[in-house]
């Protein structure tokens, strides 16, 4: 079981034919850094434990089936990188994009609307919000 390598500080999942929700179990992962679970065929939302995952810098959940709300949870101080379009999010919290600390890569389509903020851009959204 994935959730008691608690240890892990990397897990790249890409395009390895998975199905279903996303294990909650992720969210045990407490030093996990970096997260790819691109290209799948995840579906529902992004588990609510993933708050947990305190240390993330990279996360990949770009090309699956998942749902709802990007959560504000995955907004973690150490994260450069966000890459969770062709989903059917219907938002992205302006969270993400008003941090004092912009993200570095953030890729996301919401509402059918995709958004692409390299760190300038990013700033400049987060100073004229």
């Amino acid at each position: 079981e994935v959730g008691l390598l608690t240890l892990l500080t990397s897990l790249n999942l890409n395009d390895a034919g998975l199905s279903g929700p996303i294990p909650s179990e992720l969210g045990n992962l407490a030093v996990l850094m970096f997260l790819d679970l691109q290209a799948q065929r995840f579906s529902g939302t992004v588990p609510g434990t993933f708050g947990g995952l305190s240390s993330l810098v990279g996360v990949g959940l770009a090309d699956n089936q998942l749902t709802g709300t990007v959560p504000v949870s995955l907004n973690q101080p150490n994260l450069e990188a966000l890459y969770v379009e062709k989903n059917a999010f219907i938002s992205l919290p302006s969270a993400f994009c008003s941090r004092s600390d912009p993200i570095d890569q953030l890729t996301a389509d919401c509402g059918g609307t995709t958004l692409r903020f390299p760190a300038p851009v990013a700033r400049f959204v987060a100073t004229t919000a």
